[in-house]
């Protein structure tokens, strides 16, 4: 089960947050073991069009822990955002075949007051 306690998106800011996935029972495998390779679409709702792809390999899911990732989003993936929430779901690529893990996330979106400005 994933616990969420973080801040809500501010739409065309990057978005830094850390999510950590305890185990349903206890002796179950750890959700992000090392050397796991993990994808994830942002997208406004459930089977909506992608707005940024998280990975690994690029750097946007950042593994912390057998249960912790951390997530980065981009200032222009959270400028496309146009509803008031975003979700995102997690998969592992590292395995065959592919392995949803059960956890999505769904994260809250405000406008910002001020707006963006890169390298200020």
């Amino acid at each position: 089960m994933a616990s969420q306690s973080v801040p809500p998106i501010a739409r065309g800011y990057p978005y830094d947050c850390v999510l950590t996935v305890d185990p349903d029972v206890a002796g179950d495998p750890p959700a992000f073991p090392a050397g796991c390779s993990l994808i994830a679409d942002l997208a406004e709702f459930p089977g909506g069009p992608p707005l940024e792809t998280m990975t690994t390999d690029n750097g946007s899911i950042e593994r912390l822990a057998d249960n912790q990732i951390a997530v980065h989003l981009s200032a222009p993936a959270t400028a496309a955002i146009t509803t008031t929430s975003a979700v995102f779901d997690l998969v592992r690529t590292d395995v065959s075949p592919d392995a949803w893990l059960g956890v999505r996330v769904q994260l809250a979106v405000e406008p910002a007051v001020t707006a963006f400005r890169p390298g200020s």
